[in-house]
């Protein structure tokens, strides 16, 4: 079928409705820290040299199997996405999160 959506598909609108979700809290702040919190929040930052961006760690395909002591392994990938010198500011976890469900 033609219209049916991809998981591919389906991973970038999510991808890119967090990023903007993630883009309209920032705002949301930026405006509760200035005096003229309803114009500032409605306008674009003016600023070419103060971009954008949010930092996000997709994560994905942790299979866990507690027999291999799995939980070591995710709290192991977790803190080496805190430890970066930018850390993320949304964590996304993908499919396959669990090896079984028996």
């Amino acid at each position: 079928m033609a219209d049916e959506l991809t998981r591919r598909d389906a991973m970038k609108l999510m991808g890119a409705a967090a990023a903007g979700g993630a883009m309209s809290l920032t705002d949301q702040a930026k405006a509760q820290a200035t005096p003229d919190a309803g114009i500032a929040a409605s306008q674009p930052a003016s600023a070419p040299d103060s971009p954008r961006k949010v930092r996000i760690a997709h994560m994905t395909d942790f299979h866990v199997q507690p027999e291999r002591h799995a939980s070591e392994g995710v709290i192991s990938a977790l803190r080496h996405a805190q430890a970066r010198a930018v850390k993320p500011q949304l964590i996304l976890a993908g499919g396959d999160m669990i090896m079984d469900s028996f």
